[in-house]
């Protein structure tokens, strides 16, 4: 799976910023001299009239109209403990060095006495991801981004997260803002820069669309489908899936979802077209002949034994497949392989 080379302790540096004195530096600043400064001091001190041409400078603006025109507050308000900092840098140390008991039980205590910072909430998300636990950790790691909008290594991590969870969405958008508020040349830009210009590549080579944009575009809208769908909004859910196929028109596995939501409203001959779409597209795609003999059964009047089958997506399928493709995935590149998985999901 691409990102498997996740991030888990932030960039070192041995200087202090020498306007603070606090915080490590980390971005060179023209206003100084090219003094390597906090990225907190970049932030208080910035202006347009004067920071105009910095990387760093528009990078925020970007960001700041970003989550302008998603209606988020462009400021934040956040509380700095040099300390803890130190403290947690050296749990993230133990676990780089497979120390995951002592790092986690550092890392514990600090949170517990210091929820509010985003460095030990950021340590938690990596404790979490370290066990393989990415739900969890993309709760901490959206914490942590919540307290500092502008921390690239916790973009980055949630994007490993999402792609582990299969939400390549979000993963793309997560590695985006990674490399839109990394440093330049730096680990978290070089990583972020790579994997997005291997994921368009690809994607335009074998996914039906003509950018990484559009792709991303119906990624969301199918993935917002399918949380439509599980949560029983059907009617909502055909409309997300609509659009996913409006923008990538083979996408057999939004054919799929939609066979479903027809189904579960009744409408069982456009439920069946629909799975008979996704399988004319994919013919080995299982989920849809699953679900194809159950809106069947519906189409015959047992209702009870159809809606089950329905109900019965890809679970089975998914497990068999993992094992299943394993070694032919092996053969891939990390990218390709990747979105080899997310093709046979449902």
């Amino acid at each position: 799976m691409p990102g498997k080379d996740i991030r888990l302790s932030k960039k070192k540096t041995n200087l202090k910023c020498p306007l603070c004195g606090k915080k490590k530096g980390k971005r060179e600043c023209a206003l100084h001299d090219g003094a390597v400064i906090c990225s907190l001091c970049c932030v208080a001190i910035r202006n347009p009239e004067q920071c105009g041409e910095c990387s760093h400078f528009k990078e925020a603006e970007q960001y700041r109209r970003n989550q302008a025109r998603q209606g988020k507050p462009p400021e934040f308000i956040m509380r700095y403990d040099e300390e803890v900092e130190n403290q947690v840098d050296l749990a993230l140390q133990a676990i780089d060095r497979g120390r995951l008991k002592q790092g986690e039980a550092r890392i514990r205590d600090l949170y517990q006495a210091n929820d509010d910072l985003s460095c030990t909430q950021y340590a938690m998300g990596v404790v979490h991801l370290s066990k393989k636990e990415p739900e969890q950790a993309a709760v901490y790691f959206r914490e942590a981004i919540a307290t500092f909008p502008y921390f690239a290594e916790a973009h980055y991590n949630l994007s490993a997260c999402y792609r582990q969870m299969m939400v390549l969405g979000k993963a793309l958008r997560s590695l985006m803002e990674a490399r839109d508020l990394a440093e330049p040349g730096g680990e978290v830009y070089t990583r972020a820069s790579a994997m997005l210009h291997e994921f368009e590549g690809t994607i335009r080579q074998h996914e039906g669309v003509d950018s990484l944009e559009q792709y991303i575009e119906a990624a969301e809208a199918f993935e917002r489908g399918f949380e439509n769908m599980e949560n029983g909004k059907f009617r909502e859910a055909i409309v997300d899936f609509q659009e996913s196929l409006r923008i990538q028109p083979d996408k057999h596995q939004a054919y799929g979802n939609l066979g479903i939501c027809l189904g579960k409203l009744g409408m069982k001959d456009e439920a069946l077209a629909m799975l008979d779409r996704a399988l004319e597209i994919d013919p080995g795609y299982e989920p849809a002949k699953w679900n194809r003999e159950g809106i069947e059964k519906l189409a015959e009047g047992d209702e009870d034994v159809g809606v089950a089958s329905i109900q019965y997506n890809v679970a089975r399928h998914l497990e068999d497949e993992e094992h299943a493709q394993g070694r032919t995935d092996a053969k891939l590149g990390s990218v390709a392989a990747f979105l080899n998985r997310l093709r046979r999901r449902g």
